[in-house]
């Protein structure tokens, strides 16, 4: 679940927004299957499929390819313990994403998480909440992949 992001044109205007992470056989390589509700939680479903390869497996590094001419490299910047949670960043530090196993995450968690950030010099003032309510489907992958 994605429980906070910096402005993606993807995600304008997008609800209940999900990410979910398959690792392809290769163990190198990751599906990266994301659906949001545009508009609001009774909104149209959108959703895309990217591939991202490791090409910094020390420093959790990734190359996602959005199609045959766009590219963006993700960093993994904050992971959780016991990975129920993780922040996802460019290089340049304009975009970012938290995200949870589950669609709420612990206020006070999530305030040492921002000051963190803050410290590895991201820009929170754009930071935007995704909405994650009562009136969001329950998280279904297969059905949400299907579609």
């Amino acid at each position: 679940y994605e429980i906070a992001r910096l402005p993606f044109l993807w995600e304008n205007n997008c609800y209940c927004v999900t990410s979910t992470f398959t690792m392809n056989p290769d163990k190198m390589s990751i599906k990266i299957h994301n659906a949001c509700l545009r508009g609001g939680p009774d909104g149209k479903l959108v959703s895309d499929t990217y591939e991202a390869k490791a090409f910094d497996t020390k420093h959790n590094k990734f190359r996602v390819r959005y199609n045959w001419l766009l590219k963006n490299d993700l960093y993994v910047v904050n992971l959780g313990g016991d990975y129920e949670y993780t922040v996802l960043a460019t290089p340049d530090r304009c975009k970012l994403w938290i995200l949870s196993r589950e669609p709420t995450f612990d206020s006070e968690e999530l305030n040492r998480l921002l000051d963190s950030l803050l410290e590895l010099d991201f820009e929170l003032d754009a930071l935007i909440y995704t909405y994650q309510g009562a009136q969001c489907p329950k998280r279904e992958p297969d059905l949400w992949l299907s579609s």
